[in-house]
Protein backbone atom coordinates (compact mmCIF):
# COMPACT_ATOMS: atom_id res chain seq x y z
CA UNK A 1 0.00 0.00 0.00
CA UNK A 2 2.69 2.40 0.44
CA UNK A 3 4.29 1.71 -2.63
CA UNK A 4 1.14 2.91 -4.61
CA UNK A 5 0.73 6.17 -2.32
CA UNK A 6 4.34 7.29 -3.23
CA UNK A 7 4.32 6.65 -7.09
CA UNK A 8 0.59 8.71 -6.99
CA UNK A 9 2.45 11.24 -4.48
CA UNK A 10 5.52 11.15 -7.32
CA UNK A 11 2.84 11.80 -9.99
CA UNK A 12 0.84 14.37 -8.86
CA UNK A 13 4.21 16.27 -8.10
CA UNK A 14 5.60 15.86 -11.49
CA UNK A 15 2.46 16.63 -13.44
CA UNK A 16 2.68 19.96 -11.51
CA UNK A 17 5.81 20.98 -12.78
CA UNK A 18 6.33 24.09 -14.91
CA UNK A 19 7.74 23.47 -18.86
CA UNK A 20 7.85 26.08 -21.24
CA UNK A 21 5.38 26.62 -23.75
CA UNK A 22 5.31 24.22 -26.49
CA UNK A 23 5.56 26.24 -30.01
CA UNK A 24 3.01 24.86 -31.88
CA UNK A 25 -0.05 24.46 -29.11
CA UNK A 26 -3.31 26.15 -29.75
CA UNK A 27 -3.10 28.68 -27.37
CA UNK A 28 0.28 30.09 -28.95
CA UNK A 29 -0.90 29.91 -32.02
CA UNK A 30 -3.69 31.78 -30.93
CA UNK A 31 -1.67 34.08 -29.28
CA UNK A 32 0.90 34.61 -31.93
CA UNK A 33 -1.74 35.59 -34.36
CA UNK A 34 -3.71 37.70 -32.09
CA UNK A 35 -0.08 39.68 -31.69
CA UNK A 36 -0.02 39.90 -35.45
CA UNK A 37 -3.24 40.95 -36.50
CA UNK A 38 -2.68 44.46 -36.74
CA UNK A 39 0.46 43.86 -38.96
CA UNK A 40 -1.46 41.74 -41.56
CA UNK A 41 -4.22 44.62 -41.59
CA UNK A 42 -1.43 46.92 -42.16
CA UNK A 43 -0.06 45.37 -45.10
CA UNK A 44 -3.22 44.62 -46.67
CA UNK A 45 -3.84 48.27 -45.77
CA UNK A 46 -1.16 49.60 -47.72
CA UNK A 47 -1.51 46.93 -50.63
CA UNK A 48 -5.33 48.31 -50.96
CA UNK A 49 -4.03 51.83 -51.04
CA UNK A 50 -1.33 51.39 -53.35
CA UNK A 51 -3.94 50.22 -55.82
CA UNK A 52 -6.47 52.88 -55.53
CA UNK A 53 -7.58 55.32 -57.53
CA UNK A 54 -7.26 58.38 -55.64
CA UNK A 55 -8.96 60.71 -57.73
CA UNK A 56 -12.51 58.65 -56.78
CA UNK A 57 -11.79 60.27 -52.90
CA UNK A 58 -12.54 63.65 -51.69
CA UNK A 59 -9.60 64.04 -49.31
CA UNK A 60 -6.70 61.56 -47.28
CA UNK A 61 -8.92 60.65 -44.67
CA UNK A 62 -11.39 58.78 -46.56
CA UNK A 63 -8.70 57.24 -48.68
CA UNK A 64 -7.56 55.60 -45.11
CA UNK A 65 -10.56 55.00 -43.91
CA UNK A 66 -12.29 52.41 -47.09
CA UNK A 67 -8.10 51.12 -47.04
CA UNK A 68 -8.55 50.23 -43.87
CA UNK A 69 -12.05 48.98 -44.00
CA UNK A 70 -11.18 46.73 -47.13
CA UNK A 71 -8.35 45.35 -45.21
CA UNK A 72 -10.30 44.25 -42.14
CA UNK A 73 -12.41 42.85 -44.24
CA UNK A 74 -9.90 41.20 -46.26
CA UNK A 75 -8.64 39.67 -43.24
CA UNK A 76 -11.68 38.45 -42.08
CA UNK A 77 -12.15 36.41 -45.07
CA UNK A 78 -7.90 35.61 -45.44
CA UNK A 79 -7.93 32.07 -43.33
CA UNK A 80 -4.45 33.62 -41.63
CA UNK A 81 -2.90 30.74 -39.80
CA UNK A 82 0.64 29.66 -38.59
CA UNK A 83 2.24 27.08 -41.16
CA UNK A 84 5.71 24.64 -40.54
CA UNK A 85 5.75 25.53 -36.84
CA UNK A 86 9.69 24.57 -35.64
CA UNK A 87 10.95 24.19 -32.21
CA UNK A 88 14.42 26.12 -32.27
CA UNK A 89 14.98 26.02 -28.74
CA UNK A 90 13.75 25.11 -25.21
CA UNK A 91 14.84 26.56 -21.90
CA UNK A 92 12.69 25.03 -19.14
CA UNK A 93 14.52 26.74 -16.25
CA UNK A 94 13.40 30.22 -17.70
CA UNK A 95 10.20 28.71 -19.05
CA UNK A 96 10.92 29.89 -22.32
CA UNK A 97 10.79 28.17 -25.98
CA UNK A 98 11.73 30.22 -29.34
CA UNK A 99 9.79 29.51 -32.38
CA UNK A 100 9.85 29.94 -35.58
CA UNK A 101 6.61 29.56 -38.62
CA UNK A 102 5.65 31.06 -41.58
CA UNK A 103 2.15 33.06 -41.56
CA UNK A 104 0.06 31.89 -44.60
CA UNK A 105 -3.26 33.43 -45.85
CA UNK A 106 -5.68 31.89 -48.35
CA UNK A 107 -4.13 34.78 -50.76
CA UNK A 108 -0.90 32.88 -50.83
CA UNK A 109 0.51 35.48 -48.50
CA UNK A 110 3.31 33.84 -46.95
CA UNK A 111 5.92 35.46 -44.23
CA UNK A 112 8.65 33.77 -41.92
CA UNK A 113 8.67 34.74 -38.52
CA UNK A 114 10.21 33.90 -35.27
CA UNK A 115 8.29 34.32 -31.72
CA UNK A 116 8.93 33.66 -28.15
CA UNK A 117 6.90 32.14 -25.56
CA UNK A 118 7.27 32.59 -21.69
CA UNK A 119 5.44 31.37 -18.80
CA UNK A 120 4.77 34.08 -16.18
CA UNK A 121 5.19 33.67 -12.56
CA UNK A 122 1.39 33.70 -12.49
CA UNK A 123 0.87 31.06 -15.61
CA UNK A 124 0.34 33.13 -18.06
CA UNK A 125 1.75 32.86 -21.16
CA UNK A 126 4.16 35.79 -22.69
CA UNK A 127 4.58 36.33 -26.18
CA UNK A 128 6.73 38.20 -28.65
CA UNK A 129 6.74 38.05 -32.24
CA UNK A 130 9.81 39.35 -34.80
CA UNK A 131 9.20 39.18 -38.24
CA UNK A 132 11.94 37.56 -40.38
CA UNK A 133 14.49 39.56 -42.74
CA UNK A 134 13.69 38.19 -46.25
Amino acid sequence: MKKIAIIVLCGLVLGCAKKAPECGSDKAKSLVLDATKDFIIHGYTSSIKNNLNLNEFNNWDEVITFSKEKAIEQYNNADVKLDIIRTDSVDDVALKSSCSADIVDNMENRNSITYTLQLTEDGRIVTEVYKDRS
